[in-house]
């Protein structure tokens, strides 16, 4: 191609280009990518305009930068990392952008920010599960639990979108926050109760249930069926599969 062709179509890179330092100081660049990954995407995102950037804009960068054959693997650890750092603001959602944050943000933080920002109820469950499990050693989360309980009560009764699983696991979220805070649970609607009651089919429900609350689901049928729990656990036992399996058969030998 003539040179006059070329002025209009290359784009000089400055000397402190990430993929420029990457030919002149192989080394320095080297032992970014091997021990300080977090550092070399602050050093991509700090050049970038409004030191921020698309997922797809940053990993096709990091991959020039990297290599192709090492990236996946590389870019699947540091994203965990990235995670933590309070000093990135990783997307929720792909098309969201990668930023440096002019103040740093906790993890907490973020996710309690993330909580009050998501109108999605599932999304709003998990958070607020997180945010409980914290709420003990971190005092900020401990001042927001009256809040984070009233938004998440809202979420479970007026989400008709969810499942009934959902729907109850995010009753036990919300009775988890409501007992911390010395809240009778009985006058929180809908009730576990209540949805267990309401429910048709109780092993699809269990099915759909995370397994770390297959124990609580037993232990509240007991209480909800207290003349028929029997019959009722053993049915569901007959219909199990997999952990949940195992869950049966270990509540009624306890019992």
């Amino acid at each position: 191609m003539d040179p006059v062709f070329c002025i209009d179509k290359l784009e000089v890179l400055s000397p402190d280009n990430i993929l420029v330092r990457a030919h002149t100081s192989p080394a320095a660049i080297a032992e970014l990518i091997e021990k300080k990954p977090v550092e070399l995407v602050i050093e991509v995102l700090s050049h970038c305009k409004d030191s921020s950037a698309s997922s797809i804009e940053l990993e096709n960068l990091l991959e020039k930068v990297i290599g192709e054959n090492k990236f996946k693997k590389w870019w699947s650890a540091t994203k965990k990392l990235l995670s933590k750092d309070p000093r990135i603001a990783c997307p929720s959602k792909k098309t969201e952008p990668y930023f440096l944050r002019e103040v740093p943000m906790l993890p907490e933080q973020e996710i309690l920010e993330e909580f009050y920002l998501n109108k999605h109820p599932l999304k709003k469950i998990h958070l607020a599960e997180k945010l409980y499990q914290l709420a003990s050693s971190i005092s900020e989360i401990a001042n927001d639990l009256p809040q984070i309980l009233e938004e998440l009560t809202v979420a479970i009764r007026e989400a008709h979108q969810l499942k009934q699983a959902e729907r109850l696991y995010g009753c036990w979220v919300r009775n988890d926050l409501a007992r911390h805070l010395h809240i009778d649970v009985e006058t929180l609607n809908p009730t576990s109760r209540s949805l267990i009651l309401e429910t048709e089919d109780l092993s699809a429900l269990a099915e759909e249930l995370p397994p770390a609350y297959h124990k609580r689901f037993l232990d509240l049928l007991s209480r909800v069926y207290t003349e028929d729990w029997q019959r009722v656990c053993i049915n569901l036992l007959k219909n199990s599969s997999g952990k949940f399996t195992n869950e049966c058969v270990n509540f009624l030998m306890e019992r």
